[in-house]
């Protein structure tokens, strides 16, 4: 039986005990657990660190318990158990939580996990390579437009919740395929979806794949989006302000942002001064005939149908 202080984890010289925390464990910054071979339990404790690995050949168990391991990497592989091969996970009611922004994990085939949280900003991206289980699936969107949630290859099974929460009507999540047109699958026994985009994804399960402001970003199956609408652009500002937008042309503003799905006009009633584009994905079909403005962009961003251009109008931006 191993003790282990916080912050220290030596590996056994020779041979491979089974090692058991005695209380929780917090590593330095930029330091990776790794379970090569013999056993590890958390026993329950919360475990804090950058990434957590063990992907090798070798036989070895891992036992979690009710353990939150929270992971604080950023941009980089965060969970790597990509080679399962000998590899006994108890996961028990266990939560890995990744707190850093743009984090990578990698679960491996045939495993079965507690819960997974995703909490950082930027593109959080999990791959399984084969088939994957988890307890719940949580995604909570941060005070920013490039929030998403990137789904490799393989088969996904939530048997709790698939929670997908974007921090406004304007700051979403976008949950996409790690390629472009070729969809993912994610089977779930129930969803809760808020503020969130979709491409790419297929929603199947028990759960009916409902939610409030689901934007389509096209490839998607078994998802009921918003209804689509046209949105016409009636005053200078941001994109993503509604003090822009009317339901009508050249009437009252404080209509909602246009989702991926909806339609984006810009006319003669709608000034001469800059609209500014600050959303990444900001219409399904953009007509600009007759504005004679300034269309700014401040960010890479995606239409999903098609851009007519107005002959009077000034495009601007990276």
């Amino acid at each position: 039986l191993y003790r282990a202080k916080a912050g220290m984890m030596p590996m056994p010289r020779r041979g491979s005990p089974p090692y058991q925390l005695a209380d929780a464990l917090s590593c330095a910054t930029g330091a990776t657990v790794t379970l090569t071979r013999g056993t590890l339990d958390t026993n329950s404790q919360a475990v804090t660190c950058w990434a957590f690995s063990s992907s090798n050949s070798n036989t070895r168990t891992l036992t979690l318990g009710s353990s939150t391991i929270t992971l604080t990497g950023a941009g980089a592989t965060v969970w790597d158990t990509s080679t399962a091969t000998n590899l006994t996970l108890n996961a028990g009611t266990s939560t890995i939580t990744a707190s850093g922004a743009g984090p990578t994990l990698l679960f491996g085939s045939g495993l079965t996990f507690g819960s997974l949280t995703l909490s950082g900003s930027g593109t959080a991206q999990i791959v399984s390579g084969g088939s994957a289980t988890f307890a719940n699936i949580t995604r909570a969107g941060t005070a920013a437009k490039t929030d998403a949630f990137s789904v490799g290859s393989g088969s996904w099974t939530v048997t709790g919740t698939f929670t997908v929460t974007g921090n406004s009507a304007t700051n979403r999540v976008l949950v996409q395929s790690t390629t472009t047109g070729t969809a993912r699958t994610i089977t779930a026994a129930a969803v809760s979806l808020s503020n969130a985009d979709f491409q790419d994804i297929t929603g199947a399960g028990a759960a009916s794949w409902t939610g409030t402001s689901l934007g389509d970003c096209g490839g998607n199956t078994g998802i009921t989006f918003s209804p689509a609408t046209t949105r016409y652009a009636v005053a200078a500002g941001n994109w993503s302000s509604t003090a822009v937008w009317s339901a009508t042309s050249g009437g009252s503003a404080g209509a909602s942002v246009p989702l991926p799905q909806d339609a984006a006009v810009l006319n003669a009633s709608s000034g001469v001064g800059t609209i500014t584009i600050d959303m990444p994905r900001a219409c399904k079909d953009l007509t600009c005939t007759g504005y004679t403005g300034t269309l700014q962009r401040t960010l890479e961003t995606w239409i999903f149908g098609s851009a007519a251009l107005g002959a009077g109008m000034t495009l601007a931006g990276t």
